[in-house]
């Protein structure tokens, strides 16, 4: 199951160098003419701004609003659209990074929502082009369009069945590398996100055509697994799903790498008609865990939102 889908759109304004290469006072300016673009023309709504993200890398990156491939530097600035998890990040990875994230399978639905903003952008400024590649950015297997797509999984059944290697393997052949949203596939707890980006001469119509073929592909994966699985081992099954649960619904603490273990049991059992939950909420909670990470008390915290708001009946 997806459980959720991140385009990012990259763009370089001429005639100035790419980040790494910029000096701070250009790069400086860079971000002062966009945001002032962004907030006279009201290219985003109602905006907030994050000011120095270099200092909230950690909580950006459990928040899912970066990714750990993301350049920062003391020149970035985040502004993101009030209520919409609509981005526009300057001087990240490069000058302009407009990125979209929606729960669920939204995929052509983000690519197309990414477009629109460039296409307000681009009235302001000459991004950087050329002929032959198309637009450039320091990634050249991005072009021609410098865009790339980020799907997060949950495949309880193959992380627990131990064939998250085979299928690991399977997709590497497709130039596809799968890693967990703790960094580690092998303990991922079935949580797993994959980038996939454009070929060379693909349009952008058959590169989402390849993603649902690709969705397709690792979904019947995980659906062969959990039925071989559920069907010589029911009642094992169901009791480590109701053990998950009141692990979590009664533990007054609950560690990161805790939670993500017993809620993928939890979600597995909730998926096969075992137990009845929200999935909804949970999956925010579980890509929204910045704020707990940087937080002292934050088992604590996350331990009541679970017993309070995630484990009740939906």
């Amino acid at each position: 199951m997806i459980i959720l889908s991140k385009a990012k759109l990259y763009r370089n304004i001429f005639p100035y160098r790419f980040i790494s290469k910029e000096n701070k006072e250009n790069l400086r300016k860079i971000k002062e003419t966009v945001f002032n673009i962004i907030k006279d023309k009201k290219i985003l709504k109602d905006i907030e701004i994050i000011e120095n993200p270099v200092n909230l890398k950690k909580v950006l990156l459990f928040n899912q609003i970066i990714d750990d491939e993301d350049i920062l530097t003391k020149q970035s600035m985040i502004i993101k659209e009030k209520d919409e998890d609509i981005y526009i990040m300057l001087n990240i990875s490069e000058h302009i990074l407009i990125s979209l994230i929606r729960y669920g399978e939204k995929f052509s639905e983000i690519i197309n929502n990414v477009n629109k903003i460039e296409e307000k952008l681009k009235k302001f400024f000459i991004f950087s082009y050329s002929k032959n590649f198309g637009f450039l950015g320091r990634e050249l297997l991005l072009c021609p369009y410098q865009l790339k797509i980020k799907l997060i999984f949950h495949l309880p059944a193959v992380y627990y069945t131990n064939k998250i290697t085979e299928l690991s393997s399977n997709l590497r052949i497709s130039g596809i590398e799968i890693k967990g949203i703790n960094q580690h596939k092998n303990y991922s707890y079935g949580f797993v996100e994959v980038f996939i980006k454009p070929d060379t001469n693909e349009s952008i119509e058959d590169f989402i055509k390849r993603i649902k073929s690709f969705v397709e592909i690792i979904e019947n994966f995980e659906k062969n697994s959990s039925i071989s699985y559920i069907k010589k081992n029911r009642i094992k099954f169901e009791d480590m799903v109701f053990k998950s649960y009141g692990i979590l619904k009664y533990s007054k603490i609950v560690e990161y790498e805790e939670f993500l273990s017993e809620i993928s049991k939890i979600l597995w059992g909730n998926y096969n008609e075992v137990i009845k939950i929200n999935n909804e909420k949970i999956f925010k909670f579980i890509l929204n865990q910045g704020d707990l990470i940087n937080d002292k008390k934050g088992s604590f915290k996350r331990a009541l939102v679970i017993c309070k708001k995630l484990l009740t009946h939906s």
